[in-house]
């Protein structure tokens, strides 16, 4: 009983514990918000995602692969790959834009070791791959409808 009611306090006390008090120090250089944050140009053919460790056996579905096993994503491919998957055709804040970054070196990490253990094999890889060819066309085709018909 009394490990419930422990059990119980820490599942009460803990939104509360997480949440984080305003910083009591205020920043030298005020931004205001929603204020552009000036970052320094990047070369479209600049690299701005270098992934060591990755060797697929065959060129990345984005980025170029290199003979030391070292996936390089160029600001370029990387624009292509958020503009492919940008639906609402919203901005990205540079936040999301990192954060995407972060799960896409994820995604090459478990898919690199998904090839290697023969995932490809499976049932259920294919079904999968069935469903995201069916997504993409339709996305696709949607897209050439908007670019078609929403300038005369």
């Amino acid at each position: 009983m009394a490990s419930k009611s422990l059990l119980i306090c820490l599942l009460v006390a803990a939104p509360l514990l997480a949440q984080q008090t305003a910083p009591t120090h205020t920043p030298a250089q005020p931004v205001a918000p929603g204020a552009p944050v000036m970052a320094q140009p990047v070369a479209p053919d600049a690299p701005v995602i270098t992934v060591h460790g990755i060797c697929p056996a065959e060129k990345p579905s984005i980025g170029r692969k290199t003979d030391s096993c070292t996936v390089v994503l160029t600001r370029a491919q990387f624009e292509g790959m958020v503009h492919a998957i940008n639906l609402s055709n919203q901005a990205f804040t540079p936040a999301a834009l990192k954060s995407l970054g972060s799960g896409y070196v994820t995604l090459m990490a478990l898919a690199d070791a998904g090839e290697k253990a023969g995932a490809e094999k499976d049932p259920r890889f294919q079904e999968q791959m069935d469903v995201a060819r069916t997504r993409a066309l339709a996305e696709v085709y949607r897209q050439m409808l908007i670019d078609k018909y929403s300038n005369p």
